[in-house]
């Protein structure tokens, strides 16, 4: 049986528990992993002012290593994760072209081929299967069905009256993310 190397592509903005579920759901599935965080300053640029420091690179990319060194790490598979800067490819839908060269650039630099892509829209599914023929596309919980957030919604908390830390408190912390996940487990 061939190995499963699984590829996870996101934008983690802010990163959340949401991300924490489909990140533990992806490496279940594969042998290794391989996360790429998509980073665009155009896409942090064009956010209310008050949220834009949740949504830098070093925030961002900080939670999302701890997350796999604190947690991942524990499922003894390697993961491995690394950052792709859209800023100067077109904007989202029309850089695909461009984004995937950034992406085989970064997957050139691991040691195995992934064959899976994850995802937890159908909406890549048409783009995928043009983009990266070669990969198994897998959707993991479309619906949000055990952490019903995304990042949008989470973006959109974070300009309502809802204060920082109470989002942060429910929405982004490990201990949750663990006391729900294995409550469901």
């Amino acid at each position: 049986m061939s190995k499963k190397s699984g590829l996870a592509i996101g934008k983690f903005a802010p990163f959340h528990v949401g991300h924490m579920y489909y990140l533990t759901e992806c490496l279940k599935k594969c042998d290794e992993l391989f996360v790429i965080l998509s980073y665009d300053q155009r896409f942090v640029d064009k956010q209310p002012k008050c949220i834009q420091p949740n949504l830098s690179l070093k925030n961002r990319f900080d939670h999302l290593r701890s997350f796999i060194i604190c947690y991942l790490n524990d499922f003894g598979k390697p993961v491995y994760f690394d950052v792709v800067d859209e800023s100067n490819i077109p904007e989202y839908p029309n850089g695909w072209e461009p984004f995937v060269e950034l992406v085989e650039n970064k997957l050139s630099e691991i040691p195995y081929e992934p064959n899976i892509i994850f995802s937890s829209e159908e909406s890549y599914k048409e783009d995928y299967k043009k983009y990266f023929p070669k990969l198994e596309h897998i959707i993991i919980d479309q619906d949000r069905e055990l952490f019903k957030i995304s990042g949008t919604k989470l973006r959109d908390m974070m300009t309502e009256t809802i204060t920082l830390s109470e989002i942060v408190n429910q929405f982004t912390s490990l201990e949750y993310f663990l006391e729900k996940y294995n409550s469901e487990n």
